[in-house]
């Protein structure tokens, strides 16, 4: 059954009000759209709880300082390594904090959708830059997402604005004026 997968770090190591109201309202989302509490998942570093979801807690150096945005590819990276959560044989989608979904998906769309794609995300439409905002992967993924955290400390001593979007245009790519130019 494919997983829902939400990550919060904070150095604080609280949610804000804020943060904690998006919480609830995406688990509260979530199970009205028929998701079970066992398939959703919310790696943090702190105790949370909310309807039976209760946060798988992993400590602070799954926060990424110079870069809080580039979280989720630091984080599942880090998640692989440590050998937390990620399973064979599952499907699981990570998305922001602030993204929620609106209609009910299956996992079935989305294994036809990526074939046997370990990995599988959308654009902007608009413009040629991948949106990491909303990312579908299998565990064979593992090596996609350390390099994406690779790049994106090589490419910080370089481009201090680098982050997890860039790095993956960059490995797509391989051509820094491309994936610097996709942003425009």
């Amino acid at each position: 059954k494919m997983k829902n997968v939400l990550i919060y770090v904070n150095p604080s190591r609280k949610f804000s009000e804020n943060i904690n109201t998006i919480a609830k309202l995406q688990v509260d989302n979530m199970l009205e759209l028929g998701w079970k509490v066992e398939d959703i998942i919310i790696i943090t570093n702190l105790e949370w709880e909310y309807r039976g979801v209760k946060s798988v807690v992993v400590d602070d150096s799954y926060y990424f300082a110079p870069d809080p945005r580039s979280i989720k590819a630091i984080a599942v990276a880090k998640l692989f390594e440590d050998g937390i959560v990620l399973e064979d044989n599952e499907l699981y989608w990570s998305h922001d904090m602030d993204h929620f979904q609106q209609l009910p998906i299956t996992e079935e769309e989305i294994v036809k959708e990526m074939g046997d794609c370990d990995f599988a995300l959308c654009d902007y439409g608009r413009r040629i830059k991948y949106n990491c905002g909303s990312i579908f992967f299998r565990k064979s993924a593992c090596d996609i997402f350390q390099k994406i955290r690779e790049i994106i400390y090589e490419q910080k001593k370089i481009h201090p604005e680098t982050e997890e979007e860039r790095a993956l245009m960059l490995l797509i790519t391989n051509n820094s004026n491309w994936a610097w130019r996709s942003s425009i």
